[in-house]
């Protein structure tokens, strides 16, 4: 193990093994904005329940995220994995947290866009794929667009988004939740578009924190990567966010590999004019997770990081 042994502690035993083939995805982020993306992109490539085939980025003028994703990547030394980015809705500037970490990175993106790649890809492994939607939905509404198609070809969107019946620090109301109120005609486009989704809302991510002495035990990592993901969430205090930081997206990255992380509920969900997720009147093949011990997929996270 190349974790410390404090790190083991904290985590407990029983590494996190894939029973079966791993879960094709395609993870699409907006790292950059809420450090949160950057332990979902890591916790994917960890977790051997998954086989990320390629990254996109979502809201990159500049092919900062892509940067910012390949920086990371060669920190886990896995450079193997694609990167495509995407676009920009015309005059909504990027917000960007801890872009500053990966300005002098040298990389360029590739001339395939990021809804290009996904509707490629989906058409080469039909049946097979899984998007994991973790930023704004332009790309995927995007691909959609490209593609009206994609929807049987992908398995399903697992998408970091909404807020269903509780909201941001455990608000007993839903709230309109950031990725969708970033692009709200995608997110509308996305939830009517017929695509199978699991929503990954506000109500089982949004006290997904880790302890202070989880986030020492990365820092103190012999890990390179570990490291940097403490490195990065620092980054991300200094800029004003919190410490240690909610690991909305990480929920489900985690859901993705095994869907009964959360405790799901078949509804069908719209998305209103002020980007609020509520339940529709049509038929629509939507699931919503509902409940989840954060806590432990916390804990989970961290131990498919102790396996890399």
């Amino acid at each position: 193990m190349i974790l410390t042994l404090g790190l083991l502690c904290i985590l407990g035993p029983g590494p996190v093994a894939a029973d079966s083939a791993p879960t094709p995805i395609i993870l699409d982020t907006d790292i950059g904005s809420d450090v949160d993306d950057c332990f979902a992109v890591a916790t994917a490539i960890c977790d051997p329940r998954l086989e990320v085939v390629a990254i996109t980025t979502v809201h990159d003028p500049d092919s900062v995220r892509g940067r910012l994703v390949r920086k990371l990547l060669q920190a886990f030394g896995r450079l193997d994995i694609p990167i495509y980015t995407g676009r920009v809705k015309h005059g909504d500037p990027p917000h960007y947290s801890y872009a500053h970490w990966a300005e002098s990175y040298s990389w360029y993106p590739p001339e395939e866009t990021a809804p290009e790649a996904i509707v490629r890809l989906a058409s080469e492994r039909p049946g097979e794929l899984t998007l994991v939607a973790v930023g704004p939905q332009r790309n995927v509404a995007d691909a959609l667009a490209l593609d009206p198609q994609l929807t049987a070809k992908l398995v399903r969107l697992v998408c970091m988004a909404g807020s269903y019946e509780i909201g941001y620090q455990g608000a007993p109301e839903p709230h309109p939740e950031w990725n969708v109120t970033q692009d709200i005609e995608a997110a509308q486009a996305v939830f009517s578009s017929g695509l199978p989704i699991t929503m990954v809302g506000l109500d089982v991510c949004g006290l997904a924190i880790p302890s202070t002495d989880q986030m020492t035990a990365l820092d103190s990592s012999r890990h390179l990567g570990h490291r940097t993901l403490a490195k990065l969430a620092r980054l991300y205090r200094d800029f004003g966010g919190p410490y240690p930081p909610v690991l909305f997206d990480v929920v489900a990255v985690l859901q993705a590999a095994n869907p009964e992380s959360c405790e799901t509920r078949p509804i069908p969900i719209e998305v209103d004019d002020e980007g609020y997720t509520r339940r529709a009147t049509d038929d629509r093949p939507h699931r919503v997770c509902t409940a989840a011990d954060q806590d432990a997929l916390v804990a989970r996270a961290w131990r498919i990081l102790d396996q890399h």
